[in-house]
């Protein structure tokens, strides 16, 4: 994964009420410099003091989002240190001990990835949170068509087992879904306002439930797990 791409995650975090600094460009992946890690710490310290302005000129979700993105350049920086390395010592040692440095470096990068992925999962949550806050201003009853701001992925897996998508776009995606992906704008059907979501088929909530990985109520009746989408949305 770049890090800094535009995805549905970076785009709707860093977005703050009042124009700042822009992100650091795109990296490719395994190609983070110290260079690179400079230009993210800066970031994270511009948003840190726009964030203490009066009024705040950032929110913290725009600051959890620079945290995150500082941490994953410092990771990938890391991992390319790591692999020139691993290409030096090769080149310097026996073969014995050279062919055994992957085996021993195999347990630092398992580690790198579980942290890489506690990023993204931390990352969903402050797009989601974002997204919350502003579902909740929605007046259900002066505005029910008012749009509903779609979460990400926030949970690995997909619901609860057995529940099988039946929208083609869901078919269509790659299993296990990334946690952070947005919901398919292809799906024939999307939660996009209150009245949507009170519309709700049986099969329309489980599709939801697969591709959130989360279980909307426990009761059998569709008005209970209709309540239950829209509580999770906020």
């Amino acid at each position: 994964m770049n890090i800094g791409a535009p995805s549905p995650v970076q785009s709707i975090v860093f977005t703050a009420a009042v124009a700042g600094p822009a992100p650091p460009p795109a990296i490719a992946a395994g190609a983070a410099t110290l260079q690179d890690l400079a230009a993210a710490t800066e970031y994270h310290s511009e948003v840190k003091r726009r964030k203490l302005c009066i009024p705040p000129l950032a929110t913290a979700a725009d600051e959890g989002a620079a945290m995150v993105y500082c941490t994953e350049v410092a990771l990938d920086q890391s991992r390319g240190l790591q692999n020139v390395l691993a290409a030096a010592l090769a080149a310097a040692l026996p073969n014995a001990l050279a062919q055994a440095l992957p085996a021993a470096l195999a347990p630092i990068h398992v580690r790198l990835n579980t942290i890489d992925a506690h990023l993204n999962t931390i990352d969903a949550h402050l797009v989601n949170q974002r997204a919350r806050h502003l579902n909740v201003r929605i007046s259900t009853t002066a505005f029910p068509h008012a749009p509903v701001y779609l979460l990400v992925k926030e949970s690995s897996g997909h619901g609860p087992a057995g529940v099988i998508p039946a929208d083609p776009a869901l078919v269509a995606l790659p299993a296990p879904v990334p946690v952070g992906s947005a919901f398919p704008a292809a799906a024939a059907f999307r939660p996009a306002s209150f009245a949507a979501i009170m519309n709700l088929t049986m099969q329309q909530i489980r599709d939801l439930e697969w591709f959130y990985g989360v279980m909307f109520a426990s009761g059998a009746l569709v008005s209970e797990k209709r309540i239950s989408v829209w509580e999770y949305f906020t």
